[in-house]
Formats: structure tokens, C-alpha cells, sequence
């Protein structure tokens, strides 16, 4: 009778833990979307930026086996 009770707490716990998961999924669909939205726009708009006017900072210059 003791196992069985162990076992029934274990499966309540993996339920629990299965209930979160099945709540997130939706949520990183929904992020996943939102983020090639907003991929697709900022290519949309590169073309339209106006030119930079930055110049590389002057300084030593990195070693090739840094």
C-alpha cells in the first residue's frame, strides 16, 4: 500500500510538471513569432536607413591569436 501511495505522489508531481510545460509552449510559439515579425521588419527597413556617419575607433589593433 505504501509503494502504490509513492508512486501515486510521483505521477501527481510528473502531471504537475507536464501542466507547467503544456502552459509554456504556447507562450515560446507566441515569443518565436514575435521575434521573426520582428526579424522581417528591421529587413524590411535596412534599406530605408540614412547613411552612417561613424568612424572606427582608432587604437591597437587586435592580434590574430587573441
Amino acid at each position: 500500500m505504501l509503494i502504490q501511495r509513492n508512486c501515486n505522489q510521483s505521477l501527481r508531481e510528473k502531471i504537475k510538471e507536464l501542466r507547467k510545460h503544456d502552459h509554456a509552449f504556447p507562450l515560446l510559439v507566441e515569443a518565436d513569432a514575435k521575434t521573426l515579425d520582428l526579424t522581417m521588419e528591421g529587413i524590411r527597413l535596412l534599406p530605408i536607413l540614412p547613411p552612417l556617419n561613424v568612424n572606427p575607433m582608432r587604437g591597437k589593433k587586435p592580434t590574430e591569436d587573441a
